[in-house]
């Protein structure tokens, strides 16, 4: 969103990876605390979008709005639905290859990750026609990915009924906080970072622990609603707490660290002239272009 200087989001990229990312990996995966608590994930979404998304949150609050914030609906709609084409199709390359091997995990897998995309788009849909009485291509999209979130860490661990659940509960509660409690706080995360990824992945991941189930994968314990043992969930959510506040605590420290070597945010001028010009000498448009298109476009 134009809003923090090149070299320091490089800079904030390495040291993330290595000093956030890396360890909740190894808890979940290879063998750490979380892991041997019993905590499934199966394709990420503690590890990669509870981490993103919470230190997305952070870095945003940090940074500010920027001198030239303002919301709007991405300006070419055509781009971002082939945009969100491609994240789907890349969804499967995560959500499947994370069975390791081309078996029923892996074919469960994949059909859960179709059914929750559209599970997601149509709770977000519903919604949207509730309060606004329109539904919108945006809207889809968003609501597929919120669905694509929330079944990332459940994906080889639950029945298609339950995925569907999962991806409804997903693209409503997405909606939510988009919508409505990120607008109440007045918070600038452009790109919903937090809203789609933190939140989803938080609802996946619990919600992974109410809805596992030995009938889709003969090597895991049922979840909540099979054995009515609440003590599976409460260890998720614990698990769930200790990445979040990990997340928080940690992204601070780099991006302050960071700042006291250089400045984050860019300056009023560099917002005014944009950063492709100011770093890499080049305009993604002609001037005068969108103004151009934007002018004969009236409603």
């Amino acid at each position: 969103a134009e809003k923090m200087k090149f070299i320091p989001y490089l800079l904030f990229v390495v040291i993330w990876t290595a000093l956030v990312y890396s360890p909740v990996a190894h808890w979940v995966w290879g063998g750490g605390w979380i892991n041997k608590l019993g905590v499934l994930d199966f394709a990420g979404g503690t590890v990669v979008h509870i981490t993103s998304g919470v230190s997305g949150l952070v870095l945003a609050i940090m940074i500010g709005k920027g001198n030239k914030h303002s919301e709007s609906t991405p300006h070419n709609l055509i781009i971002t639905l082939i945009g969100g084409i491609f994240v789907w199709i890349g969804w499967y390359g995560f959500n499947v290859g994370s069975a390791f091997t081309f078996d029923n995990i892996a074919m469960l897998a994949f059909t859960n990750t179709v059914i929750s995309a559209s599970a997601g788009a149509i709770g977000w849909l519903i919604l949207e026609y509730i309060f606004k009485k329109t539904t919108s291509l945006l809207g889809l999209l968003l609501g597929a990915l919120a669905g694509l979130v929330v079944i990332t860490p459940a994906a080889g661990y639950v029945t298609y009924l339950s995925a569907t659940i999962m991806a409804l509960i997903g693209g409503i509660c997405c909606y939510i906080v988009i919508n409505y409690i990120k607008v109440k706080l007045k918070y600038h995360d452009a790109l919903d970072a937090f809203g789609i990824h933190g939140v989803g992945g938080i609802i996946g991941a619990v919600l992974t622990a109410v809805f596992q189930s030995k009938k889709a994968n003969p090597d895991i314990e049922n979840g909540f609603i099979y054995t009515g043992d609440i003590h599976i969930i409460l260890v998720q959510i614990l698990c769930v707490t200790a990445v979040v506040i990990f997340s928080i605590v940690m992204t601070f420290i780099i991006a302050k660290v960071i700042k006291l070597i250089t400045p984050l945010s860019v300056t009023e001028q560099e917002t005014n002239i944009g950063l492709d010009k100011i770093v890499h000498g080049e305009h993604a448009y002609f001037e005068g272009e969108l103004n151009r298109f934007n002018k004969h476009i009236r409603y």
